[in-house]
């Protein structure tokens, strides 16, 4: 990922917090031979913590996916996660002569995938991702709710993989490059916008800006 100097981070916590927050991500294995296409997955991955340097990524695709097939623990991938990101118009700055911008955040998370064959690891790994992502919103739902002998038909219907982290890049390009008076417009004006991705990147820009 090309990450300019004013833009680049090593702050692990923010990683995993726009992680967390996003977790609806891009698996991508590089091709493994000449000619060949990545294998790209459109997946809800989550980044746990799991005593290693960097953790690991736990996910799923279907069986029917061939994506499922390079989880060898040989193949290079990067799970792909955007952050908060917005459009930034020159009139939100104070100073002119400037021209449109789109202010994101982005991780990058590298490793080489393997499948969880296993029943009882694959089952893990589904009810991880299914605490976390149900609440008392949606009513708790969990694997134990399904009928006798079901569940073990759905594992089987999936390819669960880990992917240790190997390596992770964060971009946080939220005007860092830009004088104060500036950056403090375009909080303003994200931050009085309609749209929630809008307040979102008000809200990191802000933290980040410290004010």
């Amino acid at each position: 990922m090309y990450i300019p100097k004013f833009f680049a981070s090593d702050d692990d916590t923010l990683a995993r917090r726009i992680v967390a927050n996003h977790a609806f991500g891009l698996l991508m294995t590089l091709p493994g031979e000449p000619g060949a296409d990545a294998d790209i997955s459109h997946l809800p991955m989550l980044w746990l913590d799991d005593g290693g340097q960097n953790g690991r990524i736990i996910a799923h695709v279907a069986r029917a996916n061939s994506h499922g097939g390079r989880f060898d623990g040989k193949s290079p991938s990067i799970a792909v996660f955007s952050g908060p990101h917005a459009y930034v118009s020159p009139n939100y700055y104070a100073h002119d002569g400037l021209v449109p911008t789109w202010n994101y955040a982005a991780v990058h998370l590298h490793g080489k995938p393997r499948a969880v064959e296993d029943e009882a690891g694959a089952v893990a790994i589904l009810d991880a991702l299914v605490s976390t992502f149900e609440s008392d919103r949606t009513g708790n739902w969990s694997t134990a709710d399904l009928p006798d002998g079901m569940l073990p038909k759905q594992i089987k219907g999936i390819v669960a993989f880990e992917m240790p982290v190997e390596r992770i890049e964060l971009k946080v390009k939220m005007n860092q490059n830009r004088q104060p008076d500036d950056i403090k417009g375009v909080i303003q004006a994200l931050g009085d916008s309609e749209s929630e991705a809008d307040r979102a990147t008000a809200r990191m820009m802000a933290d980040l800006s410290g004010g």
